[in-house]
């Protein structure tokens, strides 16, 4: 299973020639996404400035093909320490990205298709960029 990273989703909507290439390669792929990357993409679209609806309204219709990640208890006993290891090693990341990775590894997702390469310092996910 792979997640789809807010950088992901965001270049998809756009229509990023990249990003669709990458998702034509992922066709036979189990794919998920968290609630909070949902957040991350819905405030992006609310925030720009034309098309907002027509992008919530193609959102909503990649939504139903994935596996949406709910962020829960487990997953923020999972993302402070990966949060704590960070901040203690010198290599801190944004917040949001520590409770992604958190709600990744607690349902057993360990690679992320995204352009952020914050994500390649957290131990166990592997980034697949694009």
């Amino acid at each position: 299973m792979k997640l789809l990273d807010s950088t992901f989703l965001i270049d998809f909507l756009r229509s990023d020639h990249q990003a669709v290439k990458m998702a034509s390669s992922l066709s036979n792929e189990t794919l998920a996404t968290s609630s909070i990357n949902l957040f991350e993409v819905m405030l992006g679209i609310h925030l720009g400035t034309h098309k907002s609806e027509e992008k919530l309204n193609k959102l909503r219709d990649i939504i139903n093909s994935l596996h949406i990640f709910t962020f829960g208890p487990d997953d923020s006993f999972v993302a402070f320490k990966i949060a704590a290891n960070l901040i203690k090693s010198g290599q801190e990341i944004d917040d949001l990205d520590s409770l992604i990775a958190g709600v990744m590894k607690s349902n057993n997702c360990f690679e992320i298709v995204t352009r952020d390469k914050h994500f390649s310092r957290i131990k166990g996910i592997k980034v697949i960029s694009y």
